[in-house]
């Protein structure tokens, strides 16, 4: 299904959905960042949490993603945006 990240990080994201899927699930998926909207990064994650519906941590309901399986240049990627919207200079990858 095609939905909105509400959150992205070096470790995952948090994908909004009103019937978010159970905690264990497998996932493979397709995102674009901000800066490229129109180039697709592949990932595989599980579904790490799932939030019901909206609370003070999080805008809306949804499921929190954990990656196993991204590409390290994409992974870069993301902790670069992350990076770059927090205001934080971005060190050298190990």
């Amino acid at each position: 299904f095609e939905s909105r990240a509400g959150g992205i990080g070096g470790g995952g994201l948090f994908i909004e959905s009103f019937t978010p899927l159970a905690v264990g699930t497998k996932l493979a998926m397709e995102f674009s960042l901000p800066e490229t909207p129109d180039e697709w990064l592949a990932a595989k994650g599980v579904i790490a949490w799932v939030c019901p519906k909206a609370d003070q941590y999080t805008f809306s309901p949804g499921m929190g993603v954990r990656f196993t399986d991204i590409n390290p240049e994409m992974r870069n990627r993301v902790l670069a945006l992350v990076h770059s919207v927090k205001g934080v200079p971005q060190s050298d990858p190990l």
